[in-house]
């Protein structure tokens, strides 16, 4: 063995134990540590947003209120929070999930249930760009137009649900 590959061998254990911290239980500690305290500090940050009311936004935006004055009513408590951290404890006891399965089909009864989906795109996405050069490809709608989540809709046969 050569000196290099010797020194390599001494101090190689030396540097794995100062890389590699203290023992697993502290280091799940901390972690869980970190977590918590992130976990408290996105809460601080979303209950100091206040939820301005639309005309109070408005008049602040023509400058008919000051930053000042809006702060003063911000921080007299006039607003709710804009955020509110909820617990599975306030979860109502006697909320139910719907998911639709005992209304009336609107297809044909012999229609075949399930399936996938499939699209195409033109060509490779040059860029996630939204402005500027190559950003109005075959992918564009993707990114900018088809992003709605239609959470709830209405029956299409029936109207008094």
């Amino acid at each position: 063995m050569t000196w290099k590959l010797r020194i390599l061998a001494l101090l190689a254990p030396a540097l794995l134990v100062a890389c590699g911290g203290g023992a697993p239980e502290e280091a799940s500690e901390t972690t869980a540590a970190r977590r918590a305290d992130a976990a408290a500090a996105r809460e601080a940050h979303y209950a100091s947003q206040p939820s301005l009311p639309p005309a109070v936004r408005e008049a602040y935006e023509r400058g008919e209120i000051s930053q000042e004055a809006l702060d003063a009513r911000i921080d007299a408590g006039e607003f709710e929070p804009f955020f509110v951290t909820a617990t599975p404890a306030e979860i109502p006891a006697d909320l139910t999930w719907e998911d639709g399965s005992q209304l009336p089909e609107f297809s044909a009864p012999d229609a075949r249930k399930g399936g996938t989906l499939q699209g195409a795109i033109q060509d490779f996405p040059r860029t996630l760009r939204r402005v500027g050069p190559d950003s109005n490809g075959s992918f564009r709608p993707y990114i900018l137009d088809d992003v709605v989540m239609g959470f709830g809709q209405r029956h299409p046969v029936l109207n008094d649900i």
